[in-house]
């Protein structure tokens, strides 16, 4: 019997499907789910979902922050940002740097001086992930 995989962002659902297993980046570490886990609530930090069908690495989702709610067959991540890394390139993501780094260029308080380092953080991430 799989696990069902929400994940989601306030903008929509990022996917919703039936998977093996789900490793997840909690905010104390990765922490792997398959069916029958117990119930967990955890905050997420910058990283990677990977996703397993058959054994084997089937999908990487890339997410910024959020939480993830995991019952006895189902785990919900509401994210922050989340996509799948299969669809992003090398130009995107460089692109993401150097947009990140104009609004820290252009930011006039500790809040977006805050919010920008975050978005340079996870666009340096995403970049060391797709060499």
């Amino acid at each position: 019997m799989p696990l069902t995989l929400d994940l989601v962002t306030p903008e929509k659902t990022v996917t919703s499907r039936e998977v093996e297993m789900a490793v997840i980046p909690g905010s104390e570490g990765d922490f792997g789910v398959l069916i029958g886990h117990s119930p967990l609530i955890s905050s997420l930090r910058l990283g990677v979902i990977f996703v397993y069908n058959e054994g084997r690495l089937a999908e990487r989702f890339f997410v910024t922050g959020g939480f993830a709610e995991v019952i006895s067959e189902r785990v919900t991540v509401l994210a922050t940002e989340a996509f799948n890394i299969a669809n992003v390139t090398n130009a995107k993501a460089e692109d993401r740097l150097k947009t990140a780094h104009k609004t820290f260029d252009k930011s006039t308080n500790d809040i977006e001086r805050n919010r920008a380092l975050q978005a340079i953080k996870a666009a340096e991430a995403l970049i060391e992930l797709l060499k």
